[in-house]
C-alpha cells in the first residue's frame, strides 16, 4: 500500500512539473523572438581563424552551403533557437525523473527540482536570453552530467567541454564549475576509478585552460574591413533587419575592450545587486548554514571536508565576470542554478543529506509557512541579461527613486 501511494505520489509532482513548465511557456514564450545580440553570434566564424566564439558560426555557415541560403536567415535561427531550448528543458525534465525516482525519493528533492524548473525556464524563454549562447551552454552541461551519472560515457566530458569553450569561453567561469566538482567528487570518493577521474580532470582542466587563454588574448586578429562586412551580415540575420551587437563584435573580432563603453551597466549593475542579495536574503542564510552543516558533518564522520568546502565554493568562479562583465542576470541565474544542482545532484551523498535535513529542520522550527520559501522565487524571475530582473529593479527603484 505505501509504494502505491509513493507511485501515485511520483506521479502526481512530474505531472505538476510539466504543468509548470507548460504554464511558463504560456506565461514567457508567446511573443519571444531572438535579439541582435543573440543572433550575432551566428555569423562569427572560423573563415579568419580559429577565433572566439566561431564555433556556432561556423557550423551554421557549413549547413548554409550544405543546405542552402535561406539558412542563414532569423526564421532559421529562430526555428533551431526553439528546437534547442525545447530540448533543453526536455533534458531538465529527464533529470528530473532520475532525481525523484527510487530509494531517494524525498520532500527535499521535489524543493530542489521546483527551484530548477523556476530558475530555468522562464530565464530561458525571455527575450534578453532566448537564444544566448548560455541555452547551448547549458544543453552541453546536462549532456556532461548525464554522461558522468552513466560512469562509462564519462570520457565525453572532455569532448564536450573543448566545444564549450569554443562557443563561449566564457563557460569556464560559468557552467564549467560543477563538471569539475562532480569530477573532483567522483576522484576523491571512486576508488575503483580513482586514477581514470583523475586523468580525466586534468587533461579537461588543462585543455579548457589552454582554449581560454588561446581564446582570450591571441584570436582577436581582425580587421576593420572584416568588422564591416560582419556588421552588415549580423544585421541581415536579425529580426528587423538592422539589430546586432556592437561591444561582442568589437571585442570579438576587433580585440577592443569595451569595459568603459558598458560602463553605464557597470553603475546600474553596482546598484542593482544590494536589492538582489536583500530579496534573496533568506536563501543566502539557509544556503550557507547548509554549507556549514555539512563541512561539519564532514569533518565529524572523516568524510574529506576539504572537498565539501571546494564544492560549496564552487559557485565563486563567477566573480571574475561579475568584475568584468556587466550581465548579472545571467551570472545570478548560473549562479544560484549551480547550488541547486549540486544539491540535487548529490542528495544522496550521506553528508550532503545531513546538511540538508539539518537546514530543513531549521526551517520547519523557525518559518510557519514553510511552503512559501519554494513558492517565493515565482516572483523573481525571468532573469535578464544586463539587468537581474524585473523585481529587483523595480524594488530598487521604490526605495532609492533611481
Amino acid at each position: 500500500m505505501k509504494e502505491v501511494f509513493r507511485k501515485k505520489e511520483h506521479t502526481g509532482f512530474l505531472l505538476g512539473m510539466v504543468f509548470l513548465m507548460f504554464l511558463f511557456l504560456i506565461r514567457y514564450g508567446r511573443g519571444t523572438y531572438v535579439s541582435g545580440y543573440n543572433t550575432t553570434p551566428f555569423v562569427l566564424n572560423y573563415s579568419r581563424g580559429f577565433v572566439s566564439r566561431g564555433l556556432l558560426g561556423s557550423v551554421w555557415s557549413e549547413l548554409s552551403a550544405l543546405l542552402g541560403e535561406w539558412v542563414m536567415s532569423y526564421s532559421a535561427i529562430y526555428a533551431v533557437t526553439w528546437a534547442a531550448t525545447l530540448l533543453l528543458f526536455l533534458l531538465v525534465f529527464c533529470l528530473i525523473v532520475k532525481s525523484v525516482s527510487g530509494f531517494f525519493y524525498t520532500n527535499r528533492r521535489m524543493a530542489l527540482c521546483f527551484f530548477l524548473v523556476i530558475f530555468l525556464v522562464p530565464s530561458f524563454l525571455g527575450d534578453e536570453m532566448f537564444g544566448r549562447l548560455d541555452l547551448y551552454l547549458y544543453l552541453l552541461m546536462f549532456f556532461m552530467i548525464f554522461a558522468l551519472r552513466s560512469e562509462k560515457f564519462a570520457f565525453l566530458v572532455l569532448p564536450f567541454s573543448i566545444i564549450s569553450v569554443c562557443l563561449h569561453q566564457g563557460f569556464v567561469f560559468t557552467n564549467f564549475n560543477l563538471i569539475l566538482v562532480i569530477l573532483l567528487y567522483e576522484t576523491w570518493k571512486n576508488k575503483e576509478r580513482q586514477k581514470k577521474y583523475l586523468l580525466l580532470l586534468l587533461v579537461t582542466f588543462l585543455s579548457v585552460s589552454a582554449l581560454f587563454l588561446y581564446f582570450e588574448f591571441f584570436s582577436h586578429t581582425g580587421t576593420r574591413e572584416e568588422y564591416e562586412s560582419l556588421v552588415e551580415l549580423a544585421k541581415s540575420v536579425s529580426v528587423d533587419g538592422e539589430s546586432y551587437s556592437e561591444s561582442l563584435l568589437l571585442h570579438e573580432v576587433l580585440g577592443e575592450d569595451v569595459y568603459e563603453a558598458e560602463m553605464q551597466w557597470h553603475i546600474q549593475n553596482m546598484q542593482e545587486f544590494p536589492f538582489f542579495m536583500i530579496l534573496m536574503a533568506p536563501y543566502i542564510f539557509l544556503g550557507m548554514y547548509c554549507a556549514v552543516r555539512t563541512i561539519r558533518r564532514a569533518k565529524e564522520t572523516c568524510a574529506g571536508w576539504p572537498l565539501y568546502t571546494l564544492m560549496f565554493l564552487g559557485g565563486v568562479t563567477i566573480i571574475p565576470e561579475m568584475i568584468l562583465k556587466v550581465d548579472y542576470g545571467r551570472y545570478m541565474c548560473v549562479t544560484l542554478l549551480y547550488y541547486v544542482l549540486l544539491l540535487l545532484l548529490f542528495a544522496e551523498d550521506e553528508v550532503f543529506a545531513y546538511g540538508m535535513e539539518q537546514t530543513i529542520s531549521l526551517v520547519r522550527r523557525h518559518v510557519s509557512f514553510p511552503l512559501l520559501l519554494v513558492v517565493y522565487p515565482v516572483f523573481l524571475v525571468p532573469f535578464f541579461d544586463v539587468s537581474i530582473s524585473g523585481a529587483v529593479h523595480v524594488f530598487m527603484i521604490f526605495f532609492t527613486g533611481v
